[in-house]
């Protein structure tokens, strides 16, 4: 499987469906047309009766990037979402424990059953209006790449996969080179195939060494079904375990799990089309750019981390000292800050890499040079370092930690007059004092007239000592519409805030409505930002499978989403859902307002169809984000944020 080109296999993927390698997203339905009936399934070889091909792997790794090669994800993607995930899987890997471990173990089980291809004389689809010629139609490599890319989906694999990282941090710092030579000790010679544990044979067992440490377990599989009994938790041994038996369950419990990707210069009815077009020698190759993409990734991961570690050096400074690399970073709040946003820039480099990487993989080289990307590794050396327990850390060794005896005698001296005594017991007892907070003086989260119609899930978060410290003053939360009783269970505020790049302001609303009871109500509403994507994972993958009509609003630089009405159904024509958008957009350089309908009908017909009319007041801005509850297929309730 390891030569064939291929890519996580999802609900919403289509034989013949053009398809983004790179980023693995996929392009238009139907790049290839494919005939049902000429659909060719193929068995796997019959090994023992049972016909399966199967590999194994179990092996230490260093670097995120073995492990998003292990699992067929991609770097460019990783990347771009910020996160590690397997489509169709919510859970993200957990890159934070895989970089702080003393070890990392990645084991991997991938079951093929049988393949189902299209017919190998398929044709380019060719879409009306659209030649590939220089004079109409698709001229540039970038058209190319938004409707077809270089691929499509020629086969899907049945079968099933196993994917687990155990990642190992030994808690006694005397015993971790002891504990970590048993356990590569052992993994050399463990096979997930033939791995047994036997209540007589201790050998192959990863207990006694598992004991002294602790783990973060991340597991993912597709196919197989129930593999582990739910009393049983997940260890090292038993995901062994899990990975032997794994064959077995597949055969009776298959899934669809990759999609075989093929060139469209391999397609005979492409090359007739192309050969000779301009088009033709554009078609990109990122053969060369998954390496550094993969790279980029390994930096990219790295610098998380890194932001991390500032994150709890601001927690409490007191527990750190100055680092060994130069020039070191201080400890106090004012260089930690400027050190976050400069890391925050070199992550914005990256990105800015992945983006020209896709456009130009041929100069995949130039690209990462000009980004001039600092490595991580040297700023980590440049951090804060953590204190050992119970002393002072010195440039030149360490000193125990001043007695009582020792701060008294220091207040006899006579150079210590009362205001001195104050200072060192202050330096000595306690160096970092939690001022309390004066709430009068932050900016409420919303006006008293928005929080009467708040209900107590809402009013709760935005009167919250936690909320108005964070987002005080930077974001105001307008009157929501839809149900009222729903919780709170999604704020894009949030996402803002804790995303590793800076949200400036949105260039892209994309709306979907989904068909519930004879009505169109809202499906999906999400936001674009130049270097961030506010997904909504638990209904997006949903919606638009089952309801891929798009309305996506672009917007051009300086403008600003102003005013947001958004109207719902009253009873008993519906259930306060919520059936239409509409925005108002403003140009703050040119002054040039405009509305724009997004979804919906019966805008004025308030007796049939009320509506919430949200403007931006004040210091704010814009439109920043929303806030409200989704459901498994659709919106039921919506906020507007606005931010400066």
């Amino acid at each position: 499987m390891n030569s064939l080109q291929l890519a996580p296999y999802n609900e919403s993927m289509r034989l013949g469906q053009g398809y983004n390698s790179f980023l693995q997203r996929p392009c238009v339905y139907g790049a290839v047309k494919v005939d049902a009936n000429r659909i060719v399934v193929q068995k796997a070889v019959s090994n023992n009766g049972v016909p399966q091909i199967v590999s194994y792997s179990s092996r230490v790794v260093t670097k995120i990037s073995e492990v998003t090669r292990t699992m067929n994800i991609s770097a460019g993607s990783s990347i771009k979402s910020g996160s590690i995930t397997v489509s169709g899987n919510q859970s993200a890997f957990d890159e934070a424990k895989f970089v702080s471990s003393d070890l990392n173990v990645v084991i991997s089980v991938k079951v093929i059953n049988q393949t189902a291809a299209i017919d190998a004389k398929s044709e380019f689809h060719e879409i009306n209006g659209i030649e590939l010629n220089e004079e109409k139609g698709i001229k540039t490599n970038e058209d190319l790449h938004d409707l077809f890319n270089r691929v499509y989906g020629d086969r899907f694999i049945q079968g099933g996969e196993f994917h687990s990282v155990v990642s190992i941090r030994v808690l006694d710092g005397t015993q971790k080179e002891k504990i970590v030579s048993n356990l590569k000790s052992k993994l050399t010679v463990a096979d997930p195939k033939s791995f047994s544990l036997q209540t007589a044979d201790k050998s192959q067992s990863f207990a006694s060494e598992m004991k002294q440490t602790e783990s973060s377990i991340y597991v993912n599989w597709s196919g197989g079904g129930q593999i582990k009994s739910e009393d049983e938790q997940w260890s090292l041994d038993s995901i062994f375990r899990a990975a032997a038996a794994f064959p077995n369950k597949v055969a009776t419990s298959p899934q669809l799990c990759w999609a075989i990707l093929t060139q469209y210069s391999h397609n005979l009815t492409f090359l007739r089309m192309s050969l000779g077009k301009s088009v033709f020698p554009h078609i990109p190759n990122y053969m060369n750019a998954r390496q550094y993409a993969e790279d980029l990734l390994d930096a990219f991961v790295g610098y998380r981390s890194n932001l991390l570690h500032i994150k709890k050096v601001l927690d409490d400074p007191t527990a750190y000292v100055l680092g060994s690399g130069y020039p070191p970073v201080d400890v106090r709040a004012q260089a930690l800050v400027k050190a976050q946003a400069s890391m925050k820039e070199e992550i914005n480099k990256i990105i800015t890499c992945i983006d020209e990487l896709y456009k130009k993989p041929s100069d995949a080289a130039g690209t990462v040079a000009r980004g001039k990307i600092e490595a991580p590794e040297i700023w980590a050396t440049r951090l804060p370092a953590l204190k050992a327990t119970g002393k002072l850390i010195l440039a030149g060794g360490e000193l125990a930690a001043p007695s009582e005896d020792v701060i008294n005698t220091l207040k006899m001296f006579g150079f210590m007059n009362e205001n001195a005594t104050t200072v060192a017991e202050n330096l000595f007892r306690k160096m970092w004092t939690e001022r309390s907070t004066d709430y009068s003086k932050i900016a409420p989260l919303a006006t008293k007239e928005v929080l009467k119609v708040m209900n107590e899930s809402e009013k709760t978060f935005v009167n919250s000592d936690k909320a108005r410290r964070k987002f005080g003053g930077k974001y105001l939360y307008d009157t929501p519409c839809g149900a009222p009783g729903e919780d709170m269970n999604f704020n894009d505020a949030e996402k803002i805030e804790s995303a590793s790049v800076q949200a400036d302001w949105p260039k892209s609303l994309d709306v979907r409505t989904v068909s519930l009871g004879g009505k169109e109500v809202l499906g999906l509403c999400k936001l674009q930002y130049q270097r961030l994507i506010l997904p909504h994972p638990e209904i997006e993958s949903r919606v638009a499978l089952y309801y891929p009509d798009q309305h996506l609003f672009k917007l051009e630089p300086g403008e600003r989403i102003q005013e947001v009405k958004i109207g719902y159904l009253k009873p008993p024509f519906g259930a306060n859902e919520i059936n239409f958008i509409d925005i108002t957009v403003q140009n703050i350089d040119k002054k040039t307002p405009g509305a724009h309908k997004m979804i919906g009908t019966d805008l004025n017909d308030e007796a049939k169809n009320p509506s919430v009319v949200c403007k931006v007041s004040g210091e704010f801005t814009g439109l920043k984000g929303f806030y409200g509850h989704q459901d498994k297929d659709r919106i039921t309730r919506l906020g507007v944020i606005w931010g400066k």
